[in-house]
């Protein structure tokens, strides 16, 4: 079993999902507004216990990246503060300023971490932190780009670790030991579950022991048919891409583990290399190829970022051109808008403002900075401690309660609702952290 927090992640909602769609106040009318993206869904992008390719190559800094040690007791806010400050110094987040995003949001783990050093489940690196922090400090655009969505504390610290070289946190429990995360178990060991929390610190399985992820297996196993197994070699039967040794992919009837397609290759057969696109009929069908550039034949996403395939109304093969600036024509004609510019009867316009029409969904909404879409209507965005459902002003993070904007409210307080909490979590009229042992 993976675990209670496993250290393994798939992405599916990016970061700034979480940062510009998770607005808890209703329309300033009073009526129901979209439902908000949650804080529920966290996770690094590239993931894997002791994976240090989220940093191609090794550290970033290593031993040259170092700063003041950050005390046990001060960790919590720090990260805190360091995301916040990436989220709104890098123009993902709508909070007004890096205090705002603070109160309104709580990694998960915090207290599962502050309690497994309590009970010397983890040991904590003061001089690592403060590495970490400074190198936050000096690159915050530098650490998002690391993560598909929020991270959880200990998230961040396995980034961190792989940044500066530098682990700011070491499992210390033994195999049969008691655990709530992969990350408590000291190496060669992860955390078994069951329906028990907390769980037990388990061996990582060798070859034929049974698993439900590879996570449970020793390095360098899979986890196939529920059992750890040697990655499957080149030419040989397999069920899914992860059953594969290193860049093999799993393709063809029967599936067989096979290279990646190189250049002008055939992608009929296998998979075209990570840089490459399989050409889709024009000019060599089923041949691998680089991504098309300005001016060239397309015929769907194969154009290079950020261009897109133009095509006119009831044909196939379009031609790559570059996004439509403000007061060009779009939509119908299949041309798309530039940057934050949205298409409004067929024009390229600017980003809406006080009483403009919008549509939000979890990638954000159609308003300008400084502006919230509630049941598809902009309303000016107010910070805490302002008026809200005034029929003006939209709160662009918290809660609307009594008319003025508030914070959402932290873990061990009441409330009445999943959005009240900083977690988005709600149990028995106590907001709490859904993934740590309550």
């Amino acid at each position: 079993m993976q675990g209670i927090r496993g250290t393994s992640w798939v992405g599916l909602f990016v970061l700034s999902v979480w940062a510009t769609g998770c607005g808890g106040d209703t329309p300033p009318a009073g009526d129901a507004g979209p439902r908000d993206a949650t804080i529920d869904d966290v996770g690094p992008q590239d993931g894997g216990a002791g994976d240090a390719s989220v940093v191609d190559g090794g550290p970033l800094c290593g031993a040259n990246c170092s700063g003041p040690p950050i005390p046990l007791d001060e960790i919590r806010d720090v990260v805190e503060r360091d995301v916040c400050t990436a989220l709104v110094t890098c123009g993902i987040s709508r909070h007004v300023d890096v205090d705002h995003c603070v109160r309104d949001q709580e990694l998960r783990y915090s207290a599962d971490f502050t309690a497994a050093v309590a009970n010397q489940w983890l040991s904590y690196d003061a001089d690592a932190a403060g590495a970490c922090h400074a190198f936050a400090t000096a690159n915050p655009c530098a650490l998002v780009d690391y993560f598909l969505w929020l991270p959880d504390i200990y998230d961040l610290f396995e980034v961190c670790a792989a940044i500066t070289g530098q682990p700011i946190i070491v499992g210390e429990q033994a195999v049969t030991a008691p655990c709530s995360s992969d990350v408590h178990c000291t190496s060669g060991g992860y955390c078994e579950d069951g329906a028990a929390c907390p769980g037990v610190c388990a061996a990582l399985g060798a070859v034929g022991a049974g698993c439900g992820w590879e996570g449970e297996c020793q390095a360098g196993l899979v986890c196939m048919d529920d059992l750890c197994a040697t990655p499957v070699a080149a030419g040989q039967p397999c069920s899914s891409v992860f059953d594969c040794a290193g860049e093999l992919t799993c393709t063809g009837s029967p599936r067989v583990c096979t290279p990646r397609a190189i250049e002008g290759a055939s992608c009929l057969a296998a998979d075209c290399d990570y840089d490459l696109i399989c050409d889709d009929g024009i000019g060599g069908p089923g041949v691998c190829i680089q991504e098309r550039t300005a001016g060239e034949s397309c015929t769907g996403a194969d154009c290079a970022w950020p261009l897109h395939c133009y095509r006119t109304v009831g044909t196939t093969v379009g031609t790559c051109i570059p996004e439509r600036e403000l007061g060009m024509s779009c939509a119908s004609d299949g041309r798309l808008c530039a940057g934050d510019l949205r298409c409004v009867n067929e024009v390229c316009t600017a980003p809406g403002t006080q009483g403009d029409s919008c549509f939000a969904g979890f990638g954000g909404d159609d308003c300008a900075d400084g502006f919230r879409c509630i049941s598809n209507v902009c309303y000016v965005g107010r910070a805490y401690g302002e008026a809200c459902n005034d029929g003006v002003g939209a709160c662009l993070e918290g809660l609307c309660r009594n008319d003025v904007c508030v914070p959402r409210f932290e873990v061990g307080e009441t409330c009445s609702s999943n959005d009240d909490c900083t977690t988005r979590e709600c149990a028995m009229s106590v907001c709490v952290d859904p993934l740590a042992c309550q």
